[in-house]
């Protein structure tokens, strides 16, 4: 199975060392993401919030 994040397309460079050269010379390229959205600034006031209610 093929899962693409982004728009899929001709390559947009033909740079040496990208993932569209690497997939466009027959390449698996394999990018590492982390898509963390936590609200980290409201983390204490929800923690104090919660430790309020028990």
């Amino acid at each position: 199975e093929i899962f693409w994040y982004g728009p899929i397309g001709h390559h947009a460079s033909d740079e040496p060392n990208t993932d569209f050269t690497a997939i466009h010379e027959g390449y698996v390229s394999i990018t590492p993401l982390s898509l963390d959205m936590t609200a980290q600034r409201h983390t204490d006031t929800l923690t104090d919030w919660l430790e309020q209610q028990k």
